[in-house]
């Protein structure tokens, strides 16, 4: 029998509280984290009037600050002339620690590092024990 979970993400716009449901459906592929990450820091940028491909999430090259990090900031003080820790700032100011995400925090020049929710991580490996594929799935050649 499929499992079906929702996670509910919110984040404070402008306009108001806007909120993010990620589906996990298991006929389908599991999502990666740094997917679910990147759903909601497009959707910041795109709040914030950048191009919402800014906000792609990877996995952070200094573990010893944050999990995750998000550097579209660099790439975006490029192409609207701004300050890489101006749009970084914006970014991270519509989204609020909640379930998911337990510490946003904007490092100079520009770096948003982003720390996980202990409760939320060990919900996702949970769901990964009982994927019928553990989490793992190969591209057909």
């Amino acid at each position: 029998v499929p499992v079906e979970s929702d996670l509910n993400f919110s984040f404070q716009t402008l306009s108001g509280l806007h909120s993010l449901t990620v589906f996990f459906i298991w006929r389908k592929r599991m999502k990666l984290l740094t997917d679910l990450l990147t759903a909601i820091f497009e959707t910041a940028f795109l709040n914030c009037g950048y191009d919402k491909t800014l906000g792609k999430v990877v996995v952070s090259g200094r573990p010893d600050l944050c999990q995750f990090q998000c550097n579209g900031a660099f790439t975006g003080a490029k192409l609207y002339r701004k300050s890489p820790l101006s749009i970084a700032d914006d970014v991270s100011a519509l989204i609020k620690p909640d379930g998911m995400i337990s510490k946003i925090e904007v490092m100079a020049p520009g770096f948003i590092n982003i720390t996980i929710n202990d409760g939320f991580l060990l919900h996702y490996a949970e769901q990964i024990f009982h994927d019928k594929y553990k989490g793992i799935y190969l591209k057909p050649l």
